[in-house]
C-alpha cells in the first residue's frame, strides 16, 4: 500500500511533489497573464491608431466637401 520508507517520509515527498505541481502552475498562469496583458495593450493601441486613421480621413472629407461646395 505504501511505499517501503516510512508514511512520514512518503507523506513529506507527496507534499514536496504537490508543492512543486502547484509553483509549476503559477507560473503557467503568471505567463499567461503577462501574455493576455501584452496583447490587451497591443489591440489598445491597435485601436487608438485606427481612432487617429479615423479623424485624418473626417478631415480629409470635410476639405474635400469645402473644395467642392465651399464653407
Amino acid at each position: 500500500m505504501y511505499p517501503s520508507c516510512n508514511l512520514s517520509e512518503y507523506e513529506k515527498k507527496r507534499e514536496e511533489k504537490r508543492l512543486r505541481a502547484l509553483e509549476t502552475e503559477r507560473q503557467r498562469m503568471d505567463s499567461l497573464l503577462a501574455h493576455a496583458e501584452l496583447k490587451a495593450k497591443a489591440s489598445e493601441t491597435r485601436i487608438q491608431a485606427l481612432n487617429r486613421l479615423a479623424e485624418v480621413m473626417l478631415d480629409q472629407i470635410k476639405l474635400l466637401v469645402n473644395l467642392c461646395f465651399g464653407p
